[in-house]
């Protein structure tokens, strides 16, 4: 077997080993070896493969996968831009901590700096933004103490994503860059399994693959090679050891001896003939190991995670406020809401983890945040506020935590804490939220009286969601079409902040999957794409674990994707998915009002600043520079991408549409006037 191939067979086996069921693949020349043994290992069931023309698309499905999953997803890349191409996705999973492991293919590292073709310096490419990377050189040749090397390596890449070992700072990508040598495509009448890496089939090969030797690695599996004979680490019949310089016996000669050999081809330590050395069985033995992996399909390393330290309980706190943002774990915010209640605190949330709910859920928390960060309700301020997770959305939040004399708490999920406000005084770690702090006498009435502040606007926000279609309409109508197992996909810029105004905690607790690491609306189709194979592979997982066979009938959970047009548009190329790939059943709900709606709600759209004798020209220069009008027929775009499109025009039609659990992937385009949001925003206050 070829070095290159031997050493894609094993990476790809030993990530199967250590947990990987997905992969995703974007084709190049430079990364063959590691395509075709993805290929093989999805043909064998060992893992799920799907490949991707656009390496950014690639990118955020495997994203998505590993964001719905919790488990370490790679995605492969051929050499050169492709690998740059990753970056977002990587910056995303940096700042959200998701396990993404990136595993580029390169050239050789003597042709970095050459001028050689679709050649960049690829190590180090993603600066700050990995949790962990090495580069593995491109092999001339195998031995044992490569194969151990390869599967260690591959070890500490899935521990550093899973942050399994201390000191990572949390969850999050890592890089592994492999190089490799010509031939990339496995011999014709060889496979690519780690089953046929064998001690006896390999063959060494150089540059321009003519099998010259190469030096090999020093545990006793490579040598030097020989001048004349191309007899280097794992020679034809499986020598160990350093070749003669004139193919004479070296250790290993070509009839099995084991021994330093001599110029002449005398026998060393070990018989011409056969005769064993010290140590001939035990380096066999660990050649093999290297090579195909530990007995009974285990990691070659077996790393224990580390539990979150335990940390000190919050001090009890009549008036205290609990602000809930984005959690690297759904598990996590369902937690801080039951942290909160215990503890008798209510808790304004931002729409991650779940659609929140529960008994001291505030209704339309941004309302209530901002009337009272301005004064309007007195009795509703609190002494301190604790902020668990990260913040992302709203200013009328953050004016909270900026009151004078409040103070300021922070539960953090990872390192290092969120503090944009530089008003936080004491940080706790996410270990606090194991235990409440005991709740004080006037807990329920603190808590009503935040609630009953909230419900007290449902009748305003729902007066702004009468009539002609808004934002708030749609993602209030979005969620409540869900149930508790189902799966929310929200893009960035106005539909969470839509989902949030409109929520009074009615809905159920669906689970919630936003990019807001970094809050792009880059890959936000693709990264939904991800998460609904990714809810698709788990419960049909837990469907047979029931003892139904794949045949069944099975519930699956519905996967909606919310999003913008300009969010639909940045990333419409996730709607291309090969006719042989795994199809995901997702509705994407695109709410369409003709580019940045956002923008008018924030200063660029305020009235005053387009009023006066050249409001004219400031309005056609915003509407150019920001609104950024498309005239996109979203039916054609997504008919070109042989995907079912429906246009609905009012909420009726959505929520008929919504009800309609159709398989597959289909677009649902509900268009509205871009004017809206500022008339709705002004509405609320």
């Amino acid at each position: 077997m070829h070095p290159s191939t031997a050493l894609a067979a094993v990476l790809v086996d030993e990530l199967v080993r250590g947990g990987v069921r997905e992969a995703v693949l974007a084709p190049g020349s430079r990364s063959a070896p590691l395509a075709y043994a993805l290929e093989e290992a999805d043909r064998a069931g060992r893992l799920r493969l799907h490949v991707r023309i656009d390496e950014r698309t690639a990118g955020f499905v495997a994203l998505g996968l590993a964001r719905a999953g919790g488990v370490p997803v790679p995605v492969v890349t051929t050499s050169g831009t492709a690998v740059a191409n990753l970056h977002p996705a990587v910056l995303e999973a940096h700042h959200s901590g998701v396990p993404l492991v990136v595993l580029s293919a390169d050239r050789p590292a003597e042709l970095r700096g050459t001028g050689a073709n679709q050649t960049t310096v690829q190590p180090g490419l993603f600066a700050g933004a990995v949790r962990w990377e090495a580069d593995l050189p491109a092999p001339e040749s195998v031995g044992a103490a490569a194969g151990a090397h390869w599967r260690s390596t591959v070890c500490r890449a899935l521990a550093a994503a899973r942050s399994d070992a201390a000191g990572l700072g949390g969850a999050g990508p890592v890089h592994l860059n492999v190089s490799f040598r010509d031939p990339l495509a496995p011999a014709l009448d060889e496979g690519s399994r780690p089953g046929e890496v064998q001690t006896d089939g390999l063959r060494a090969a150089g540059p321009s693959g003519e099998g010259e030797a190469g030096a090999g690695a020093a545990d006793g599996g490579a040598g030097a090679g020989t001048a004349a004979g191309g007899a280097g680490a794992w020679a034809a019949a499986g020598g160990v050891g350093a070749g003669a310089a004139a193919g004479g016996a070296g250790a290993g000669a070509a009839a099995g001896g084991v021994g330093a050999g001599t110029d002449a081809g005398g026998a060393g330590a070990g018989t011409a003939a056969g005769g064993a050395g010290a140590g001939a069985a035990a380096g066999e033995a660990r050649a093999a190991a290297g090579l195909t992996g530990r007995a009974g399909g285990a990691p070659w390393v077996q790393v224990a995670p580390t539990e979150a330290p335990r940390t000190d309980t919050l001090t009890p706190g009549e008036r205290t406020l609990v602000l809930l943002g984005d959690l690297p774990d759904p598990v996590l915010s369902a937690r801080a809401l039951a942290w909160a209640e215990e503890s008798g605190w209510p808790v304004l949330a931002e729409p991650f983890g779940h659609l929140p709910a529960g008994p001291g859920v505030v209704p339309h928390a941004p309302l209530v945040a901002a009337r009272v960060a301005r004064g309007d309700l007195p009795d509703l301020r609190p002494e301190r506020v604790v902020v668990v997770g990260r913040l992302t959305l709203f200013r009328e939040l953050g004016a909270l935590l900026r009151l004078p004399g409040m103070v300021v708490e922070h539960v953090a999920a990872r390192d290092p804490w969120t503090d944009p406000s530089h008003v936080v005084s004491r940080v706790h770690g996410i270990g606090a939220l194991r235990e409440a702090p005991a709740r004080h006498t006037g807990a329920g009435a603190w808590v009503a009286a935040w609630v009953r502040a909230g419900a007290a606007l449902s009748e305003v926000v729902a007066a702004t969601t009468a009539g002609d279609v808004t934002g708030l309409g749609v993602a209030r109508t979005v969620a409540d079409a869900l149930g508790e197992d189902d799966v929310l996909v929200v893009g960035s810029s106005t539909a969470p902040r839509d989902l949030a105004l409109a929520l009074d905690g009615s809905a159920a607790p669906a689970r919630v999957i936003a990019n807001r690491g970094l809050a792009g609306i880059d890959g936000t189709v693709s990264t939904a794409v991800g998460v609904a194979l990714a809810a698709e592979r788990r419960r049909l997982s837990a469907h047979l674990r029931r003892g139904s066979t794949a045949s069944d009938e099975i519930d699956l959970p519905r996967v909606v994707a919310l999003m913008g047009d300009l969010t639909f548009l940045h990333d419409a190329g996730g709607l291309l998915i090969g006719p042989e790939e795994p199809r995901p059943d997702l509705t994407i709900v695109v709410v369409n009002d003709d580019g940045g709606g956002i923008f008018s709600t924030l200063e660029y759209g305020d009235p005053a600043r387009l009023a006066g004798p050249d409001g004219a020209d400031r309005a056609a220069a915003t509407e150019r520079i920001f609104g950024t009008p498309h005239g996109t027929d979203l039916a054609a775009l997504s008919r070109a991408y042989g995907v079912v499109h429906e246009r609905v025009a009012s909420l009726a039609a959505l929520r008929e549409a919504l009800a309609d659990r159709t398989r597959g992937l289909r677009v649902l385009e509900v268009p509205l006037d871009r004017a809206s949001h500022r008339r709705v925003r002004d509405a609320l206050g």
